[in-house]
């Protein structure tokens, strides 16, 4: 068997069937439920910040083994093009989105709420101290009054709750949180700028060495020629080998560099120091580079061969001859 108090707590629990039905509520009660409004309206915007921040600044990227962790950042992507010495080139700008927009993290500063209450009376639940009930009425200013809907008559006290309470809501924008500040200075880091040429030349090797080995004495070089990185077919290429050290070439050389078959064909006469070729139809051109078969050298030769063409930028590969290591590779041989 219920007592009063029991009947009364139902009635005044937001999350009973019956809420609004009865004005009487605890003291306790009428007091916590606009500060439970707060509390809940403050966790609410947080989760809605967080979801902002999932669907707006994360790709769709599910993982049945973690569904918490998030996909790749989305990325505001753009490109230009400019001209750099003649050769046209492509600067593509990659921007985190979630640093171009303002953030939602928003809190209720204060609020203030105003109930008009009439203290009824006292009920005591067993084994715990009376407890104060109270009646809805009028606010200190007045507010609140309005005709009861069966007498028609004045009545200080409502069945409606919103005539019995003035609320005064302030929200403003909170400080970002740590780990959101944290974000963001990686965002710093993740927006880059990056030239890309147009046209484009490449090569596997950045530097090579010659000896007197057989295998080695003999040393080819393939180079790419690529358009928006798809290959082009019949494009012109050209080798140039500068020394570094004060010997010609001849003492370093001892064939004209060659165009290797199906790798490229030969364009005009080719020397020592020069060749040009147009790339097959895999947009790829090999340089064949030979020393001298027995000859050992005094100094050490070295210097670049540079590959270039007039639509995009040279691209250069170290080359070395050192005699001690032709001397002894001689001396192994023998």
């Amino acid at each position: 068997m219920e007592n009063d108090f029991d009947t009364i707590e139902k009635m005044s629990n937001p999350n009973n069937d019956n809420f609004g039905i009865s004005d009487v509520f605890t003291l306790g009660r009428i007091i916590q439920i606009p500060v439970d409004a707060v509390i809940n309206a403050n966790i609410d915007a947080s989760k809605a910040a967080f979801n902002f921040i999932k669907t707006f600044g994360f790709e769709d990227e599910k993982d049945p083994n973690d569904p918490n962790k998030l996909g790749k950042p989305k990325m505001l992507t753009f490109s230009y093009k400019y001209n750099n010495a003649g050769i046209e080139q492509k600067m593509v700008v990659n921007i985190p989105v979630l640093s171009l927009v303002t953030m939602p993290f928003l809190n209720i500063s204060k609020a203030k709420f105003d109930i008009g209450i009439n203290i009824l009376n006292k009920v005591t639940k067993s084994s715990s101290k009376p407890e104060t009930l109270v009646l809805l009425g009028p606010t200190e200013d007045g507010k609140g009054y309005k005709k009861n809907r069966e007498s028609n008559n004045e009545s200080p006290y409502s069945n409606e709750f919103s005539t019995n309470m003035q609320a005064s809501i302030e929200v403003e924008s909170t400080d970002l949180p740590s780990g959101i500040l944290q974000m963001i200075n990686l965002f710093k880091d993740a927006t880059n700028g990056t030239n890309e040429d147009i046209y484009a030349l490449s090569t596997v090797e950045d530097k090579v060495e010659f000896s007197l080995d057989p295998k080695h004495k003999n040393i080819s070089i393939e180079v790419t020629f690529t358009k928006n990185k798809k290959p082009v077919k019949n494009g012109l290429v050209i080798a140039n080998v500068v020394s570094d050290t004060d010997s010609d070439l001849h003492d370093s050389f001892s064939k004209p560099i060659k165009v290797i078959n199906n790798f490229g064909s030969q364009v005009g006469n080719a020397s020592l120091g020069q060749a040009k070729a147009l790339t097959n139809e895999d947009g790829k051109v090999k340089f064949k580079f030979s020393t001298h078969k027995m000859k050992v050298l005094n100094t050490i030769h070295n210097g670049f061969i540079y590959f270039n063409t007039p639509k995009a930028s040279k691209i250069a590969v170290y080359y070395s001859i050192n005699p001690k290591k032709l001397k002894k590779i001689k001396k192994s041989n023998s």
